[in-house]
């Protein structure tokens, strides 16, 4: 049986991080330190589905550094990403979600993330409530303001009814802006 896993940054092994590092497949960071690679997710804890023999299965990252502003007002979230699974198809993307939105309920934290159309079918497999085109609502500070998100969806974690319908009301004329992570 699968077994879901926590770990803050600095208790990743370094081979931990390779393995994210090659299924997030981003080029720019395969050389990343370890030490910088901490650094730069301190404010994350990191999420896998290990199976025998102790192989990382799933992966994927929550960040607890995640602002958005919408109408001059501050809302923190925890945002799932670099959600992966390793072998697809399988059900354990299915099983490795179920863990993580059982351990945010339990631990009473409102957590998101986003997504793409041609992944929204996974998520709604899974019972997980899709904002449908909500992403497209998100502007970056200090970026350009007209510059839209590669994203699509908005997908609710764990978010409280307030919070959903507050992500649900963004629209060309209630943008939210996504704040910079602290330093």
């Amino acid at each position: 049986m699968p077994e879901h896993l926590i770990k803050q940054p600095a208790e990743l092994t370094s081979m931990e991080i390779k393995t994210i590092l090659a299924c997030w497949e981003i080029e720019p960071w395969t050389g990343i330190e370890d030490k910088d690679f901490v650094q730069k997710y301190r404010h994350s804890e990191f999420h896998f589905l290990m199976g025998a023999r102790a192989a990382i299965l799933c992966v994927a990252r929550m960040n607890f550094d995640f602002r958005l502003k919408i109408n001059h007002q501050v809302y923190p979230f925890a945002e799932l990403v670099g959600f992966v699974s390793i072998a697809e198809r399988n059900g354990n993307g299915k099983l490795f979600l179920h863990h993580i939105r059982t351990n945010m309920e339990k631990r009473k934290i409102e957590a998101l993330g986003f997504c793409e159309k041609p992944v929204r079918g996974f998520y709604e497999k899974c019972e997980v409530p899709v904002l449908y085109d909500k992403a497209k609502h998100l502007r970056e500070i200090p970026n350009d303001p007209f510059s839209l998100p590669a994203d699509d969806d908005i997908f609710s974690l764990t978010l409280s009814a307030p919070h959903f319908t507050l992500l649900n009301g963004l629209n060309v004329d209630n943008l939210a802006w996504l704040l910079p992570e602290s330093e």
